[in-house]
């Protein structure tokens, strides 16, 4: 019975020091041990501080991406285009077959500026 509670209180204050380093451990980490403070400690949710100087520099970084960004859009996707690059060709791919289509329906030579004024019509056609 003696050496029963001998390992009970030696158990015990095993888990009583392992709080403490715990307790110690979440201290040095989150400064103010109030409820919300452990909350957000062991939820993920962290604060980081930055000063008025590392916000206005990273502010002037993302206008510096942001203006990036819309150049290269506008360079691989001009404004006043609606759909994507691929899409432009794939459609005049089909308009153009189909204009080639029907040129030799009606028995007529296919040439380049034939099928241009058959699309032209079919643009008309479709808009119509």
């Amino acid at each position: 019975m003696k050496n029963t509670l001998t390992i009970i209180l030696i158990i015990l204050v095993g888990l009583l020091g392992l709080t403490v380093f715990g307790g110690y451990r979440v201290w040095r980490g989150v400064g103010d041990l109030s409820f919300a403070n452990l909350v957000n400690y062991f939820g993920g949710a962290a604060k980081i501080e930055i000063d008025q100087d590392m916000k206005e520099k990273l502010k002037e970084e993302a206008r510096d991406l942001e203006d990036r960004i819309y150049n290269e859009a506008t360079e691989h996707n001009p404004e006043g285009d609606l759909i994507p690059d691929e899409w432009d060709d794939k459609l005049k791919k089909k308009i153009k077959e189909e204009a080639k289509e029907r040129l030799l329906e009606k028995g007529k030579e296919a040439t380049e500026e034939a099928v241009d004024d058959e699309m032209n019509k079919i643009i008309k056609e479709d808009e119509n």
